[in-house]
Formats: C-alpha cells, sequence, structure tokens
C-alpha cells in the first residue's frame, strides 16, 4: 500500500502514481524502440559493407591490372577484364544502403552517448580493413613507390615502369604506371616501410590497419574538440560516414595519415601547443601539399595573437616550427622536395564532376551551339587556371579576415574551396576541409551531411558500364532528396528549442588574449553553442 500524507485526497495520490508509471511507460517504450532503430540501421550499414566488399573489388577492375592476391577470392583469379554492369549495379546499390543507414542514426545522435557511435564505427570499419582496397587502385601505385625507395631508386624520378614485371608493378593502374610520385616526402617513407615486409599482400594489410590507426586519432580529436551535446554527431559526421569509411580507410588513401596530423594539430592548437600545432600541421603538408594552408592559417593568426614588439621573434619561432619536420624527413628522404615537380601528374586524369571541367564542358556546348568550334584541351587547361585563381584568391580571403572565425572553420573552408576548384576532383578530397569544418560547425550536421552523402556517390568505379548518365543522375537525385528531407526538418524544428541555427552560420569575433606570444586555449577554435533546454528532449542514453 501507499502511504497516506494528511490532507491529501487518496485520488490525487493514485492519479500521481497512475501519471509516473505511465510516463516510464512511455519512456520504456521509446527506449526500445530507439534500440531496435539503431540496431536495425547498424545491421543495414554492416550488410552494405559486407556487400561492397564483395563486389567493390571487382567493380574497380581496370583491363591490364592483376592484384597481387585474389583475397579469398573475393577479387577473383586473374581478373584483368572491365567491371560488369552487375557489380556496378550492385555496389550503387549497397553504397545507398549504407548511406541511408547513416542517415537515420545521425538523426537520432542526440540519444546516442559516443561509445555507442564508436562500436557502430567499428562494426562497420572492421569489412572495410579487412578486405582488399576498394572503389580505387591508388594503394597499388604506394606500393609500387615504396618498392622504388626499397630498391633505390627514387620515386620522385622514376615511375612504377621501372619495376618491370615485378607483382609489385601488376597492380597499378595501366594509366598511372609512368606517373611519378606526387605525394610528400612522409607519404614516401610509410611507402618505403610497409613494403619492407617483402609482401604485397601484407604491406596492403598494413596500409589498411595504419589508415584505421589514423581515424582513432581523429576520432580522440574530435571527443575532446566537440562540445559534448555534439560529441556523437561530430563523430558521425567525422569519422563513421560512408565518404571516411569507404574512400579512406576501404581504399586506404593517404588522406587518412592528412586529416588525422590536421586534427591532432588542431587539438594542440587549441591545448596552447601552438608551435606544436605548426609542426604537426607541417607535418601534414609533407603528406600532400594543400594542407599548406593550414599552416599559414596557424602561423598568421599566432604572430596577430603576439605582442606587437614580439612579433618578429614570433615569426622566427613558428617559421622554425613548420620546417623542422622537413628537416628531419630530409634524414630519410634522400629528395625531400622532389614532388614538386610531380604535382602535375594528377591533371593527367580527367574527372567530369569537377567543377572546372563542368565549366570547360558547358563552354564548349555553347560554342558549339553558336556555330564557333573551340578546342576542348586548351579550353579545359583555361577554366582549371580561373579555377585555381579563384580559389586563391578566396584562400587569401579567409587569410586576411581570419579573426573572424575560428581557426578551424578557416582551415575548413580553404581546404573545402581548394578540393573544390581544383584542376581535378576526387570524392577523397572532400575530406580535407571536412574534419576541420565538423569541429568548427558540429551543429550543421544536415549540410555537413548532404556534402558528404553528394561525395560518397561521385565517382563509383564501374558505374559507367551501366550508362554514361546514371551516376550523374543518382548524384542529382541524391543531393535533391536529401537537402528537401534536411529542410523539411528544419522547417518542422527538428531540433530542440534555442538550438535552431541559421544558414550561413553567424560569425563571431575572435577573443585574442594579450598573454605573451601564445594563444588562449581556445582561441580561435570554437564557437559557442547553446545547450538543450532541459526535458526537450528524451533521456540520452548511457551506455
Amino acid at each position: 500500500m501507499g502511504s497516506f500524507v494528511p490532507g491529501t485526497p487518496a485520488v490525487s495520490l493514485q492519479t500521481s502514481a497512475s501519471t509516473g508509471a505511465n510516463l516510464l511507460r512511455r519512456e520504456q517504450q521509446f527506449c526500445r524502440q530507439r534500440l531496435v532503430g539503431v540496431v536495425g540501421s547498424a545491421s543495414g550499414g554492416l550488410l552494405g559493407c559486407c556487400v561492397l566488399v564483395w563486389v567493390g573489388g571487382r567493380a574497380a577492375r581496370v583491363p591490364g591490372a592483376v592484384p597481387p592476391s585474389s583475397w579469398l577470392g573475393l577479387l577473383g583469379e586473374g581478373a584483368t577484364g572491365a567491371p560488369s554492369p552487375v557489380a556496378g549495379a550492385v555496389e550503387i546499390v549497397a553504397v545507398a544502403l549504407l548511406v541511408l543507414c547513416w542517415w537515420r542514426i545521425l538523426v537520432g545522435a542526440r540519444q546516442l552517448s559516443p561509445r555507442v557511435v564508436m562500436a557502430i564505427g567499428a562494426v562497420w570499419a572492421t569489412p572495410l580493413a579487412l578486405g582488399p582496397p576498394l572503389l580505387s587502385l591508388d594503394a597499388y601505385s604506394y606500393l609500387a613507390q615504396g618498392r622504388l625507395a626499397a630498391i633505390g631508386l627514387d620515386p620522385y624520378r622514376h615511375a612504377p615502369a621501372a619495376l618491370t614485371d615485378s607483382v609489385w608493378l601488376q597492380g597499378v593502374d595501366p594509366f598511372w604506371r609512368h606517373s611519378l610520385s606526387p605525394y610528400g616526402p612522409l607519404a614516401v617513407l610509410l611507402e618505403h616501410t610497409v613494403t619492407l615486409t617483402g609482401n604485397p599482400v601484407l604491406s596492403l594489410v598494413l596500409l589498411h590497419l595504419l589508415a584505421l590507426l589514423c581515424l582513432s586519432v581523429v576520432a580522440a580529436s574530435l571527443m575532446r574538440l566537440t562540445n559534448p551535446s555534439y560529441r556523437s554527431a561530430g563523430l558521425l559526421l567525422g569519422v563513421v560516414n560512408p565518404l571516411v569509411l569507404l574512400q579512406v580507410l576501404g581504399a586506404a588513401h593517404w588522406e587518412a595519415l592528412l586529416v588525422a596530423l590536421l586534427a591532432a594539430a588542431l587539438l594542440a592548437w587549441h591545448r596552447a601547443h601552438p608551435l606544436t600545432a605548426m609542426c604537426l600541421a607541417s607535418a601534414a603538408t609533407a603528406v600532400k601539399l594543400p594542407a599548406g594552408f593550414a599552416v599559414a592559417v596557424l602561423l598568421v593568426t599566432y604572430v596577430l595573437a603576439a605582442r606587437p614588439r614580439r612579433r618578429l621573434a614570433a615569426s622566427a619561432a613558428a617559421t622554425a616550427a613548420a620546417v623542422a619536420p622537413w628537416a628531419l624527413l630530409g634524414l630519410w628522404v634522400p629528395n625531400p622536395l622532389g614532388f614538386l615537380g610531380a604535382l602535375s601528374a594528377p591533371l593527367d586524369g580527367r574527372t567530369l564532376y569537377a567543377p572546372t571541367t563542368l565549366l570547360a564542358e558547358a563552354v564548349a556546348k555553347l560554342a558549339a551551339v553558336s556555330g564557333v568550334g573551340v578546342p576542348f584541351d586548351p579550353l579545359l587547361s583555361l577554366c582549371r587556371v580561373v579555377g585555381l585563381l579563384t580559389a586563391a584568391a578566396i584562400c587569401c580571403a579567409l587569410l586576411a579576415t581570419g579573426t573572424r572565425r575560428s581557426v578551424a572553420a578557416t582551415i575548413g573552408a580553404g581546404l573545402l574551396v581548394v578540393a573544390l576548384l581544383g584542376p581535378v576532383l576526387y570524392p577523397w578530397y572532400g575530406t580535407w576541409g571536412l574534419i576541420p569544418l565538423v569541429i568548427a560547425y558540429p551543429q550543421a550536421r544536415h549540410r555537413l551531411a548532404v556534402l558528404i552523402s553528394v561525395l560518397t556517390f561521385t565517382a563509383l568505379p564501374g558505374c559507367h558500364a551501366l550508362a554514361p548518365v546514371i551516376p550523374t543522375a543518382l548524384s542529382a537525385i541524391g543531393l535533391a532528396v536529401l537537402a528537401a528531407w534536411s529542410y523539411r526538418r528544419h522547417r518542422r524544428g527538428s531540433h530542440p528549442p534555442g538550438t535552431q541555427f541559421p544558414w550561413p552560420l553567424p560569425v563571431t569575433s575572435t577573443t585574442v588574449h594579450r598573454s605573451g606570444d601564445r594563444p588562449a586555449a581556445g582561441m580561435a577554435l570554437r564557437r559557442p553553442v547553446r545547450e538543450p533546454q532541459a526535458g526537450s528532449r528524451a533521456p540520452t542514453w548511457i551506455c
């Protein structure tokens, strides 16, 4: 029997107890529904990853490229032909399934703890890390370049074709066998290290493990740099997303190392270690040159934060910190700056979905309709130059106005502009600015999710075997559907009260603390966010 309080009607006590019991049942029912939904979405994403491991290697076949192993039959025996239309169709369906499951989990990210998100990421990453390189043959080029360094040849002066008929060469795309390495000395050093095993298959496994380790660094940095209210969403946007899992982990691209160094640099900057941050950002530049924009942002911000009479000393210290990784790499790599002469190697390829290429195509078609014949190759070169000049102008404007936004926002916006307006655009280039933008704007999850989804459907190998228009149509349809769905949720007020964020996001001025020549711990990194009101959402899972 319940306790009786004198002066309180028994009916009132019974009503209160009944209301409490109903609320408890509703909460338990909601938790069960969320559990079923999350488990179902995680299982669907795992199914998509497994199907991609099964079909992804076959869809990335290139005539003349023979992988060093069939990978337990996943790649077929001696497969050298072009991918079949069936493989391309299955690949699209698997990617769509993974993207949809990821969106479902992202919608309810506020009710998930970071540990649950990391568990889902580990489940999805396992088949991708254990399987063969997916969606790209670049990993085989990494091994060939590392093998060149292992036998004493400079990959900046000798192309993979110098390996003749070696097993290290057979898996390389014939289109790139005569191209020099465009990657920095840190990438070449790691390529050399992984090929010391003498076994191409074991070396590929090491590349996957290295990518997995780098993504773990990114996840740990995001956890420390993101507001607790947005940590789960930040992990889903920055690490556990289809673009990163497929193009960075599954394909074992060097972007894994680049984004890990950038994330670690932002963490060091946040903890008031600016010189360490510049060393890490400079090391990222030794992987791929576009990361040099991050070094410029950190250096300018550091110098401006110093007292006027100490800015010369601050400039010297920052420059020394940026040069230190290159001096150290010079002891291990004989020609650390040799990649500068091979930066034009990616230009040999032509990505039809790059904005500069689309502009050249549009101008050429308009000229043809007008009856004016315009050679396409000079027109494409001109559009590429225009794109690079535009990207340089935007990056200079971002540097000049850096005090109006956080360091992470400036770096992310600049690297994303460089990726989009560059001569060629590959989907993994989008990860350059993704991690800094997630750190700066974790609340803009729907806009970032649309960008990630569109890039994920870009340049899927094997899709051209279906029809030239299908990949483009799928990307356009996916963009329209996701944008409409995001706008609808925003209009309905899907966010808790008090957390509506307009687009474009408002800019807050940076507070520069004049306490010596080191920036304050949180200076120019994270914008303030408003906490959700109590009771506006169901209780967060504590797992």
